[in-house]
């Protein structure tokens, strides 16, 4: 599905002087050259248009159909029969920064949360109220795709999972964008720095994520063919945090036939998806009931009586635990 905002309309252009093309209307201006004969007292056209036979408009005069953002201020007009891939004529549209503006520009307004949770990171179910989740899902849900919500956690069925929490959407079957899901937005609650070890060019994709003075690396795990990299996220981690699904993409790319594989293959989508986030909420509860059993001896192991994910979870570990919580869940196994 194209960009709402992607337009199209005539312009004519002058072939001798290609610099200004002039949207075509029905009443043409009295003061017009070009569509009629007076285009002979053109300078430009008489010094070419010598030994041509007199027409009833300049044979200089081009007509082009062209394509444009309406809601960009200084909209640039491409011609509609230009070969080239884009995000307007594609569902990578809703990845573009002036899109998602003008689609959703709660995201920007809406207060961050502020829940400080319990010391363990999680939050008693009970205290769980609408409100709650209305901000939550307004800051996270992703346009123009259908979401389910495993506790307070959107999953985007029409994308796909990895098992490191990493998202893919193939779905106009042009190019790839690949970001982190809703869960390790979630855990984390804040990225101190981002950066990006490999660029544009063929390969597994890896993103570098700079918490608490430990570095976490995503490796995408199929190979495609990077074209693009979301470098405003290395100025402002904000966007990944606030939107993971939207402004805080990471990669786009593409993928050429029978190389690197399918992206899809071995990944989680639809119902399975929404399965796989369950279990992994499950794990994460067991994880941070581990990590405070371990740092206070005193309590010991206590029945795990539920709870939704506060955020920030990583803010509750040292240096060893946040290590730990890299290699179990966001981490690849290990390939030989």
């Amino acid at each position: 599905m194209k960009c709402p905002f992607l337009k199209e309309m005539s312009v004519k252009y002058c072939q001798l002087c290609r610099l200004k093309m002039i949207p075509q209307t029905h009443a043409q201006p009295e003061d017009e050259r070009c569509s009629s004969r007076d285009y002979s007292k053109c300078t430009l056209a008489q010094s070419h248009y010598k030994g041509m036979q007199p027409q009833e408009r300049c044979p200089f005069l081009c007509e082009q159909k062209v394509q444009y953002c309406s809601a960009s201020s200084v909209p640039k007009l491409i011609p509609c029969e230009e070969d080239r891939t884009s995000r307007c004529t594609g569902d990578g549209h809703r990845y573009c920064q002036l899109y998602l503006s003008l689609a959703r520009p709660q995201v920007k307004d809406l207060p961050r949360r502020t829940d400080s949770g319990s010391s363990d990171g999680l939050q008693p179910r009970s205290i769980t109220s609408p409100q709650r989740r209305v901000s939550s899902q307004a800051l996270t849900a992703p346009v123009g795709v259908r979401v389910e919500y495993v506790e307070d956690i959107p999953v985007p069925i029409d994308l796909s999972f990895t098992p490191n929490h990493m998202w893919v959407d193939s779905s106009d079957g042009q190019s790839y964008y690949v970001g982190v899901d809703a869960f390790f937005v979630k855990v984390l609650g804040r990225v101190d720095q981002v950066s990006f070890p490999s660029h544009r060019g063929e390969g597994r994709p890896v993103v570098r994520f700079g918490i608490s003075g430990v570095d976490f690396d995503l490796v995408f795990p199929s190979s495609i063919n990077v074209t693009e990299i979301n470098a405003h996220l290395t100025v402002d981690p904000s966007d990944l945090i606030q939107d993971p699904y939207g402004r805080g993409w990471l990669f786009e790319g593409i993928q050429f036939p029978g190389i690197g594989g399918d992206p899809d293959k071995n990944m989680f989508t639809g119902s399975e998806a929404t399965g796989w986030m369950r279990n992994e909420t499950n794990r994460i509860a067991q994880f941070m009931q581990d990590q405070h059993s371990k740092h206070h001896p005193e309590v010991g192991h206590v029945m795990q009586d539920g709870g939704w994910i506060a955020g920030n979870l990583a803010g509750t570990l040292d240096r060893a635990g946040l290590v730990r919580l890299h290699s179990e869940f966001f981490s690849l196994p290990y390939r030989h």
